[in-house]
């Protein structure tokens, strides 16, 4: 933003001076913060326009669906078990619903490309159906016939991460009513593995997917809406199994989570809103990061005794399994020798 009139007179004088200054004046009228950012007050309009949707919707999610670089919108109608696609028009204006049938009370969606094909795809849990939904976009705003998977009783929601780092993409749910959460493994052609349950405690409802021990292995934690107030965090494995779930205490009926790095250490730490207590908990990760794990020794390098060591572990899930899959193999090596010589 220009802050300087008299400079803005100066130049104006060179050129069509009406129309310039009606143009910054325009631009002080619209934003009138002197650091150069727009004022609180004016950021959104009071009275806006609205697109009728299906019945009691639920959530909403945002996505180019037919690739024309104008974001499309996805609603989930809980009630009318029906999801919603208006189509943008680029302009921040949008087209007449078309709607799709869905089963169960859909009520968490998520978008991505399950299939590869660098289209999205969708994914939603219907809660009263105990299953998810996949549709696989055409590229165009509509999709392939619905696939149904079963999971477990109630699924809250669902959430699309690569747990096994193949470069597919997997599915977590929490099942809200069978105390337990559903992985189903991507097989690449956008349909998915029978699901793998891991028992949790009461009352599963939204997971957060991240790393949170530096292994570079997506970890999963859940929020539990009860009264004792915890979140399971499952560390992940590398190949798209966890380790038993630990409970960590929180607020009352925590809601959600979300993971980030809050302190600036490297690490990856935890916030989690708090129905019942309004009032959010922030859980600071307390692992160090290690930027240099080919340095299996801790000497302060990369070397021969780390070459030793991982051909000692060659074949197991030792420390050494640098890339996560599970075994030390000829990846691992190769990372060794990108890092070899002095961290830094």
């Amino acid at each position: 933003m220009i802050r300087n009139v008299e400079n803005v007179r100066h130049i104006v004088a060179l050129k069509d001076m009406a129309q310039v200054v009606v143009g910054v004046l325009g631009l002080f009228s619209l934003c009138t913060n002197v650091a150069g950012q727009c004022d609180p007050g004016t950021i959104f309009l009071n009275v806006n326009p609205t697109y009728d949707v299906g019945t009691s919707p639920y959530t909403v999610a945002i996505g180019d669906l037919d690739s024309d670089s104008a974001p499309d919108l996805i609603i989930a109608n809980r009630n009318s078990n029906n999801l919603s696609v208006l189509m943008g028009n680029g302009d921040g204006t949008f087209a007449t619903q078309v709607t799709h049938e869905a089963d169960g009370n859909p009520i968490s969606i998520a978008i991505g490309d399950l299939n590869g094909d660098e289209i999205l795809d969708l994914t939603m849990s219907n809660y009263s159906n105990d299953d998810v939904t996949v549709l696989i976009g055409n590229g165009d705003g509509t999709f392939a016939p619905q696939v149904t998977y079963g999971v477990g009783s109630m699924p809250e929601s669902v959430a699309i991460s690569d747990l096994d780092g193949d470069g597919v993409p997997d599915l977590v749910v929490p099942n809200r009513g069978s105390d337990d959460i559903s992985i189903l493994i991507g097989i690449g052609d956008g349909t998915f593995a029978t699901d793998v349950t891991y028992a949790l405690g009461n009352g599963p409802t939204r997971v957060a997917i991240g790393d949170l021990n530096s292994d570079s292995v997506p970890d999963i934690v859940v929020t539990h809406h009860s009264k004792e107030g915890y979140v399971s965090v499952l560390i992940g494995n590398g190949d798209g199994t966890f380790a038993s779930n630990i409970s960590y205490s929180v607020g009352s009926y925590p809601l959600s989570a979300a993971i980030g790095d809050l302190d600036g250490d490297g690490v990856s730490d935890l916030v989690v809103t708090n129905w019942a207590n309004d009032n959010v908990s922030v859980l600071i990760n307390q692992c160090e990061f290690n930027d240099c794990p080919a340095d299996l020794d801790g000497s302060g390098s990369v070397d021969t005794s780390d070459l030793l060591e991982l051909f000692a572990q060659w074949g197991t899930s030792g420390s050494a399994d640098f890339d996560g899959d599970g075994t030390v193999s000829t990846v691992d090596l190769l990372i060794l020798f990108a890092n070899w010589g002095a961290c830094e």
